[in-house]
């Protein structure tokens, strides 16, 4: 074989190669519901990224996922909370059955991660809070084995809940790389 054939040949398994671990990649990161995503972060002041994390974390992107605990859809939102966040942002004809429609799960999920976010001033509090209850952390905060200051939690005491955190967290990472990388971030 040849020089040239033997370069060629070498640099379609170097094309073949990068292909799948780009078919990969999207696979195990998909990007779905863009715009719903960047319509909604942008409303409530938060990173897309972090919205992609999470529902990664939580539904894996399926639109009818149901969690043992009645949390639906993308973002994995219980009913009070569906029915109070619907309330709040004005959805006159909402029914938790559209819980499972993207543009309604991720509205809602959005407008509630951003206010947990003010109400504890810290995200990765407010991560905690998202899947623990905001009960629950507040008790922890006010707990000086779970936080030295009130705000921010040291330690979290729920070990699904500090994976979850760190799943959040590293998943966003990633997202940020693949959102920079196909210049699709939040400007």
């Amino acid at each position: 074989m040849s020089g040239l054939k033997k370069f060629l040949l070498k640099l379609i398994y170097i094309f073949a190669f990068i292909a799948a671990l780009y078919l990969l990649v999207r696979w195990l990161y998909p990007i779905h519901h863009e715009n719903i995503i960047r319509k909604y972060t942008r409303e409530y002041g938060l990173r897309e990224e972090l919205i992609y994390g999470i529902i990664r974390t939580e539904s894996g992107f399926d639109i009818d996922a149901e969690s043992n605990r009645g949390a639906g859809g993308l973002m994995q939102i219980v009913k009070m909370t569906a029915d109070w966040g619907a309330e709040e942002i004005g959805l006159d004809t909402y029914d938790y059955s559209q819980i499972f429609q993207p543009e309604i799960n991720i509205r809602i999920g959005c407008w509630y991660l951003s206010k947990l976010i003010k109400q504890y001033g810290n995200e990765e509090t407010a991560l905690a809070a998202y899947n623990a209850g905001s009960g629950r952390v507040s008790q922890w905060l006010s707990d000086s084995r779970y936080s030295q200051d009130g705000i921010t939690l040291t330690e979290i005491p729920f070990k699904e809940t500090r994976r979850y955190v760190n799943k959040v967290k590293n998943n966003e990472k990633i997202y940020k790389i693949l959102l920079d990388l196909f210049n699709r971030g939040s400007k």
